[in-house]
């Protein structure tokens, strides 16, 4: 915690040297005295409402504190000395804020205490237990800052210097911003523009992915495969999965990530691409695909265990012998995100429902109780990012990968939103509308709420192999937009188990769940 000043008495000595702080000057505001007033009269024993913003705090301070904030989404307390109090800033003491929604829908934190005095703001990081403040030494986010008290070595806010009197007090963490600009998004979910073709290893130049100052803060969530056996690229019919290599033991330099996708041609295994993702001495994330294997179930693959959506892809990667390709296969138009230093790293899950009760209608599928999936009540928080589609064809087997894309015609909101997972073939796309919602008690639940079936995306004219057939398979790629092909297609009954003959089923689903709720993910659902 922070060490506190020793007292008002105690800490006038220094004034006469508390502009010269190892050659460093600090000059208060203008107006602001050089010592704080003591609180007078009701104002010692008052209540007083504290805000403080965390979404727009400054670069300088995420940079300081990135580890810190890579590990958790971090909760927000009020520190305390009140006057003539023996307590200095002590955690024990401090004051725990309450995440709350802004009218702007920033979210921010607040509470009503008794600080007479001396304040200021820290976080306290729920996984590892560390704590970061804003006020202590020249060193902290808030030192010889201009809004701050100086006591000797130390720099803190002082609520007696705040006005009007019995006002709400508000800040930005570790600045004298008391808000955030008007519009303010951050850049963690804005979607990047697909990739071309991603360069085999030692053959081509790595793909620039953009400008990221830390490689594990990339998210790729798939990718479209190719594969080269007669010397003309083809995409093997759709989207693959892809997840990050956990057991790689990355660092902000490289991460790792493995795309993998079941395709019928044959159905007997697992295509796996092993990519590379380097930050350069530019602050660029690089790609380049560094291996390729297949794992072989064995047998031809039944229902939901087509799905790589079920799967710890690393433990297959790492666990199994693995067999070669003997033609060339390769990935292209990835799709990912870029978060910079400061930003939370986002947990994956993946899910596999019982044969006897698929996702459906009228089987409600409880992602996470209340309580256990963050501090924001918001579903828009989930990313889904693979779909393993099962219907009357092939079997029934939950084959090729569904790609599962934000439904922004729809009414989105913080308690619902729908997304649509479509899966082409055989000259159709089946497509599944997917609520996720929140109950009475905040629970996150989904649901499938309608199911239609399509035309499959329009073969443009051109290379039948690279051009034609990539995009065909690819909803990514599709010409036509969402709305026109959910609109223009035919309603379809939903599976309830793997058995049922109806035309559309989702037996597994792969999603992303974001730490916190932030503006981008908020204009990710914009209408559309």
């Amino acid at each position: 915690g922070v060490v506190g000043v020793v007292g008002v008495v105690a800490c006038a000595s220094a004034v006469a040297g508390r502009t010269n702080l190892e050659g460093a000057t600090w000059q208060p505001d203008r107006g602001r005295p050089l010592l704080a007033p003591a609180p007078r009269g009701d104002a010692k024993g008052a209540a007083r409402e504290y805000l403080l913003h965390t979404q727009c705090m400054d670069r300088a301070t995420k940079l300081a504190y990135a580890e810190f904030f890579y590990t958790g989404a971090p909760e927000a307390y009020l520190l305390r000395h009140n006057y003539q109090s023996p307590k200095f800033f002590e955690h024990d003491d401090a004051v725990k804020m309450e995440r709350v929604v802004l009218p702007s829908q920033e979210r921010a934190w607040r509470v009503t205490a008794h600080a007479n005095f001396e304040f200021g703001f820290a976080l306290r990081n729920a996984v590892t237990g560390e704590w970061k403040s804003e006020i202590g030494k020249k060193h902290a986010p808030l030192g010889k800052a201009p809004c701050a008290q100086r006591y000797g070595e130390y720099f803190n806010r002082v609520a007696t210097l705040e006005e009007p009197a019995g006002s709400t007090i508000e800040y930005v963490y570790g600045m004298c911003n008391k808000t955030c600009p008007e519009g303010f998004v951050e850049s963690q979910w804005v979607d990047q523009p697909l990739t071309g073709d991603i360069p085999l290893d030692g053959e081509g130049e790595p793909v620039d992915l953009g400008e990221g100052d830390d490689a594990r803060l990339i998210t790729i969530r798939t990718a479209l495969p190719l594969k080269d056996p007669d010397g003309n690229p083809r995409g093997p019919s759709g989207r693959g999965l892809v997840v990050r290599d956990t057991r790689f033991a990355e660092s902000e330099d490289v991460s790792r990530w493995i795309m993998a996708i079941v395709d019928p041609y044959p159905a007997d295994e697992i295509k796996l691409a092993m990519l590379e993702v380097t930050k350069s001495a530019s602050n660029r994330l690089l790609v380049s695909q560094i291996d390729s294997k297949r794992y072989e179930f064995g047998h031809t693959c039944v229902i939901t265990e087509c799905s790589v959506a079920r799967y710890d892809i690393p433990a297959i990667w790492h666990d199994n012998e693995l067999s070669d390709f003997t033609y060339t296969y390769s990935v292209t138009a990835l799709q990912y995100t870029i978060a910079r230093k400061g930003d939370t790293k986002t947990p994956a899950y993946e899910h596999t429902f019982p044969l006897d009760k698929f996702i459906s209608t009228t089987n409600i599928w409880t992602m996470k109780r209340a309580g256990k999936w963050g501090m924001d009540i918001d579903v828009r928080r989930v990313v889904f990012t693979s779909a393993g589609q099962c219907g009357a064809s092939h079997a029934g087997r939950c084959i090729r990968m569904g790609v599962v894309e934000r439904a922004t015609f729809m009414d989105n909101s913080a308690t619902e939103a729908y997304w649509i997972a479509s899966l082409m073939g055989g000259g159709k796309s089946a497509m599944a509308l997917i609520k996720v919602y929140v109950d009475a008690d905040n629970n996150l639940l989904a649901k499938i709420q309608a199911a239609r079936e399509g035309s499959q995306c329009p073969n443009p004219p051109g290379d039948f192999y690279l051009d034609g057939w990539v995009r065909q398979w690819d909803v990514l790629l599709c010409s036509v937009p969402l709305q026109s092909r959910w609109s223009d297609a035919a309603s379809q009954t939903v599976k309830n188990t793997a058995t049922d003959s109806r035309d559309v089923g989702i037996g597994a689903l792969s999603y992303l769940l974001a730490p916190e709720m932030t503006a981008s993910l908020a204009a990710n659902f914009a209408p559309t």
